[in-house]
């Protein structure tokens, strides 16, 4: 029997692979909602939290530097942190707690506010895991009562909007004229939004066979509760002013002049995620304009 030949190994590859090994350790050891890292310059930072968002990824890394955040990667898993953390801050990473607390305070308002929405969800996302598993001695326990705090708040906004009755559907049968129409059967402008919201994910005829239309005139402040009931807005923002001077911040003059005609905004079948399934340019020039109330769409489709 032949003895395997050992080759030796390259040192500067074993280097590079005990540095990764040091790195994937340090997150093991260290990730949780809230988790600050940095690399080894400490001139790039990144976040773990709870993705409040969208229902696609439950977690995600909000990247930042001294200016400002400048990117955020979603997750569908803790693991997946581990080489998205790699990737960016390199093998020498550390911890960093305090440093988003620390930056922001330099930061434009824009950036301030959502570092400070960053900084509460930590916050309320914490509350219940450190005063409930202070005395448990397991970070698994801790971490599943975090999640259990931020799944709550979701639950809780979820259960305002139904009990408010502010939803696409709702908002339709209570301005519309409970009559849905046929494509061929709607006003231009209607089908102009309907076939441009469709133009990049379903063929048009089929789009516009498939489908019906109710009509509704939305007052303002109607619409406005439903955005400010979407639990990623309401999570971040502490009123509709708010989030709508941070929607056009830097953008009005060329949302003035794009939007120059009334098309309908078209509201959402699915309003867990969005208060419009398309629309939100418009929606914000026209309150911007004084429009009210404001032209909307529910569509249904036949199966």
């Amino acid at each position: 029997m032949t003895t395997p030949r050992k080759y030796p190994v390259d040192p500067y590859f074993q280097e590079l692979w005990e540095r990764r090994e040091r790195a994937v350790q340090l997150i093991h050891d260290t990730l949780k909602i809230g988790a600050e890292y940095s690399n080894s310059n400490g001139t790039t930072f990144g976040v773990f939290l709870e993705e409040m968002s969208t229902t696609k990824y439950p977690y995600r890394i909000s990247w930042y530097d001294k200016d400002g955040f400048f990117s955020h990667q979603g997750l569908t898993t803790q693991e997946a942190a581990v080489d998205e953390l790699i990737d960016m801050l390199g093998y020498d990473l550390k911890t960093a707690p305090g440093s988003l607390e620390s930056l922001f305070q330099h930061w434009e308002p824009i950036e301030k506010r959502e570092a400070m929405q960053i900084l509460a969800q930590k916050q309320d996302g914490g509350w219940i895991a450190d005063r409930l598993g202070k005395d448990l001695g397991s970070r698994d326990i801790k971490d599943l009562l975090r999640h259990l705090s931020i799944q709550a708040s979701h639950l809780k906004k979820a259960l305002i909007l139904l009990k408010a009755g502010t939803s696409g559907h709702a908002l339709w049968s209570k301005y519309g004229d409970g009559v849905f129409y046929r494509y061929e059967q709607l006003p231009s402008k209607y089908k102009k939004a309907f076939d441009m919201w469709t133009l990049e994910w379903q063929p048009r005829e089929k789009a516009q066979s498939k489908a019906r239309f109710g009509l509704a005139q939305i007052p303002v402040e109607e619409l406005k509760t439903l955005y400010m009931n979407m639990p990623d807005i309401a999570s971040h923002f502490t009123s509709f002013d708010d989030y709508h001077a941070w929607y056009i911040a830097g953008e009005e003059e060329e949302l003035m002049n794009k939007y120059t005609e009334l098309w309908p905004v078209l509201l959402s079948s699915d309003w867990e995620d969005e208060a419009l399934d398309d629309g939100n340019h418009r929606f914000h020039v026209y309150i911007e304009r004084g429009i009210d109330p404001i032209p909307a769409m529910y569509i249904e489709w036949d199966s």
